[in-house]
């Protein structure tokens, strides 16, 4: 922040005398904030699919956000001061009653200018690299009942509630807002909304939990809403 203050004073004679008294103050102000986070996770997969074939391939995820933010502010006031008071002293010599005035005198605002300016810049990118895999291999992966396709991972995820909740209701409950939950933190962590294949996924996992808690005579979050 910066603060500054010109002065100006201009007189003739004591008798006809011309003069101009004035005051500019100036402020300005700015600040720059820059925030990034960049992620890299690598990892390896390999696994039997449902034809007995061994499959082993990488993935790499790279994450990148950014932040930019920046405030400016600007402030000038011209015053003039009372100059008739100010000649006076000035015929007289008097100094010390000059010096006095000049600490006692009110400004009268001239002219006055404001400028106020707020840049803000965000950005989210992802990617996901994946090798050792031929596109047919990576398409069966992603297929409805391939090991990344909708069936499994919504198998794989409610075989992980159940087991872990061992039929205990809360746990069951719990467990089923972690998956809701779940879905929600991913979709902050990519930065908007997630591919289809998540949703489904996701519907999918739930329909299960729901029908298997029914048969144990508990009823999920959304039955009891």
């Amino acid at each position: 922040m910066n603060l500054n203050n010109f002065f100006s004073l201009r007189f003739i004679n004591k008798k006809g005398f011309k003069m101009d008294v004035s005051l500019t103050n100036n402020l300005q102000y700015s600040q720059m904030d820059l925030n990034a986070k960049y992620k890299k996770t690598t990892m390896d997969v390999d696994f039997i699919d449902k034809n007995g074939k061994k499959i082993d391939f990488s993935m790499t995820f790279e994450d990148m956000s950014y932040e930019y933010k920046e405030e400016s502010l600007s402030y000038t006031k011209e015053a003039i001061y009372d100059q008739s008071k100010v000649a006076e002293a000035l015929n007289k010599g008097d100094f010390k009653a000059l010096d006095e005035i000049f600490k006692k005198l009110t400004a009268k605002a001239n002219s006055t200018s404001l400028n106020y300016q707020k840049t803000e810049i965000k950005g989210h990118s992802h990617s996901v690299k994946i090798e050792g895999l031929t596109p047919e291999e990576a398409k069966e992966l992603v297929s409805d009942d391939g090991f990344f396709g909708v069936n499994q991972t919504a198998k794989r995820v409610f075989d992980f509630v159940v087991k872990g909740a061992n039929d205990d209701p809360e746990l069951l409950k719990a467990g089923r807002e972690g998956v809701v939950q779940g879905l929600k933190d991913a979709e902050e962590e990519w930065g908007g909304k997630l591919p289809d294949i998540a949703y489904k996924t996701q519907s999918k996992t739930l329909s299960m939990l729901d029908e298997y808690m029914a048969k144990l005579g508990i009823s999920s979050f959304e039955a009891n809403a």
